[in-house]
C-alpha cells in the first residue's frame, strides 16, 4: 500500500474535520467564498490550496493555520517574504542550495531543521 503525499494527507484532515464538525461541502463553501468542487477536490488531494485559502479554512474551524501549512509541507508566503528581506538568511539559504557540493540529502536535513525552527516560533 503506497504512503499518502502531502495533497492526500491535507485532504484527508480537511474531509475528517468537515465530518466531526457535521457540515456538507455546501455549507463550507458558502461560508468562505469558495466553491463545493473546489473544496472537493481538496479533500481528494487533487488540488494544491493557496495561502488565502488556508487561511480561510484555517478560520471557518478555527484551527490554528499552521497546522494546516505543516501538513502540505509548506512555509506561509508571509514569512518567506519576511524571511527574504533578511540578507543573512537570504544568502545562506543561496549557499547551501546552489552549492554542488552540498547533497541533496543535507539540503533536505536543512529544510527539515528549518522547518522545525519555524514550528517552535510560529505558535
Amino acid at each position: 500500500m503506497r504512503e499518502m503525499n502531502r495533497l492526500e494527507k491535507f485532504g484527508s484532515y480537511l474531509h475528517d474535520i468537515r465530518m466531526e464538525n457535521g457540515y456538507t461541502l455546501s455549507d463550507i463553501a458558502n461560508k468562505i467564498e469558495l466553491t463545493k468542487q473546489y473544496l472537493s477536490y481538496l479533500e481528494r488531494g487533487k488540488k494544491d490550496p493557496s495561502d488565502s485559502t488556508i487561511y480561510k479554512i484555517a478560520n471557518f474551524y478555527n484551527i490554528n493555520e499552521q497546522i494546516l501549512f505543516n501538513l502540505l509541507g509548506r512555509i506561509p508566503h508571509k514569512l518567506q517574504e519576511k524571511l527574504c528581506e533578511n540578507e543573512y538568511f537570504n544568502e545562506l539559504i543561496i549557499y547551501i542550495t546552489e552549492n554542488p557540493c552540498i547533497l541533496k540529502s543535507k539540503q533536505q536535513e536543512f529544510c527539515i531543521e528549518f522547518k522545525k525552527l519555524y514550528e517552535r516560533y510560529s505558535q
